[in-house]
């Protein structure tokens, strides 16, 4: 998907940025810091982004924070939600959960200990596939369920969306 499309779609529910790392570094294509971090809250949190154009999603890539591999604010259980009319109170209404996910580490070595093959799987960004069937969506909303190092907090460096050709 064009990147150069993609802007924040900041919804009263959704969790703020902290730090001045800011929504939109998101699609920045750069895998250096900054990225997206978010203030210490209570889980689930989520936030929304529109990718400017309405699109049946195949796949979406992510890198995390490089200074804490698999450790920290790393997303590693989440959702992806759809929406081409996101209620603007922010509630639930009009999304449709596209998909769950967790982010897997290639070693399987404890939180804080990594291999070269994991440092190497994270820095070429972890893939997750869409199912098949996905509905045409506009707009995206990120909910983190749970990061690898339990805080209560999140960040991610960079995230790609890819779509189907339908």
């Amino acid at each position: 998907m064009d990147k150069s499309l993609f802007k924040a779609f900041n919804l009263p529910t959704d969790v703020p940025s902290a730090y001045d790392w800011q929504t939109y570094y998101l699609w920045d294509k750069s895998t250096n810091e900054p990225g997206f971090h978010t203030p210490g809250q209570d889980f689930p949190i989520w936030f929304t982004f529109d990718m400017g154009q309405e699109a049946f999603l195949s796949k979406m890539q992510i890198w995390q924070r490089t200074s804490g591999l698999y450790n920290y604010g790393n997303p590693k259980r989440f959702e992806i939600w759809g929406s081409n009319n996101p209620n603007p109170n922010g509630d639930y209404s009009n999304w449709v959960k596209l998909a769950s996910f967790t982010s897997v580490k290639p070693s399987g070595l404890p939180v804080g200990q990594n291999s070269q093959e994991d440092a190497d799987f994270a820095a070429a960004g972890e893939p997750f596939t869409f199912p098949a069937d996905v509905p045409k969506v506009r707009y995206i909303r990120f909910k983190v369920l749970e990061t690898w190092g339990e805080t209560n907090y999140f960040h991610l460096l960079e995230l790609t969306m890819f779509k189907q050709d339908k």
